[in-house]
C-alpha cells in the first residue's frame, strides 16, 4: 500500500509540473479524481451489462425485511473472496451508496 501511495504521489506531482508548464490545462482533474471516475464508470458498465464477464460476482441484492434507503443498484457481492477484484468490485459499490447519500442531502 505505501509504494502504491508513492507511485500516486509521482503520478500527482507530474500532473502539477505539466499544469505548470502548460502541457494541460489547469483546471485538469487530479490523478486520483480521474482514477475514481473512470472506477464508477467501469463498474457502471459491470451492472449495466449484463452479459459482462464480471458481472457473475455481483449476485442479485437478497429480499431483505430491513426497510432501508434504496440503492443505486440492486447487485451484492457474492461472498466468495476473488481477492483485489472483488475488494475494487466492492469499494466502488460502497462509493455509489454514499454519492447516493450525499446527493439526496
Amino acid at each position: 500500500m505505501v509504494s502504491a501511495q508513492l507511485d500516486l504521489d509521482k503520478l500527482e506531482g507530474f500532473l502539477h509540473r505539466c499544469k505548470w508548464t502548460g502541457y494541460c490545462v489547469p483546471d485538469m482533474l487530479t490523478i486520483t479524481e480521474q482514477m475514481n471516475n473512470a472506477d464508477d464508470k467501469f463498474f457502471c458498465n459491470i451492472l449495466q451489462n449484463q452479459h459482462h464477464v464480471l458481472q457473475y460476482l455481483l449476485a442479485d441484492n437478497p429480499d431483505l425485511m430491513y426497510h432501508l434507503q434504496p440503492r443505486k443498484h440492486n447487485k451484492t457481492l457474492i461472498s466468495k473472496s476473488n481477492g483485489t477484484l472483488e475488494s475494487f468490485l466492492s469499494k466502488v459499490a460502497v462509493e455509489s451508496d454514499l454519492q447516493r447519500e450525499n446527493l439526496q442531502e
